[in-house]
């Protein structure tokens, strides 16, 4: 399933779960599921957004592309975070 997913968002106390072909509404908090998120392939951008690093187009100051379309807002406490993450998932897959 990790592989399908496309990003997680937190809105209104419900985390939506947005894959491949469905969203799927949790309760669960978002940093709880981050810590189960494999490191390498998921970023935290913002309080409420996790992204899938492979399915990112562009990756810019205040906001990632996806490559469905979708855009995700890159925070200004995340920003060196997600810089850093997408940084070593890249470097990864030029080996």
């Amino acid at each position: 399933m990790q592989n399908d997913i496309i990003y997680i968002e937190r809105k209104d106390r419900i985390t939506y779960i947005h894959t491949q072909k469905e969203i799927y509404e949790v309760q669960e908090k978002i940093s709880d599921i981050m810590e189960r998120l494999p490191r390498l392939y998921f970023l935290r951008c913002h309080n409420s957004y996790i992204v899938y690093i492979p399915m990112i187009k562009e990756l810019l100051k205040n906001e990632i592309i996806l490559d469905n379309g979708q855009i995700v807002p890159v925070s200004r406490n995340y920003r060196k975070s997600t810089q850093d993450a997408f940084a070593l998932w890249a470097a990864t897959q030029m080996r």
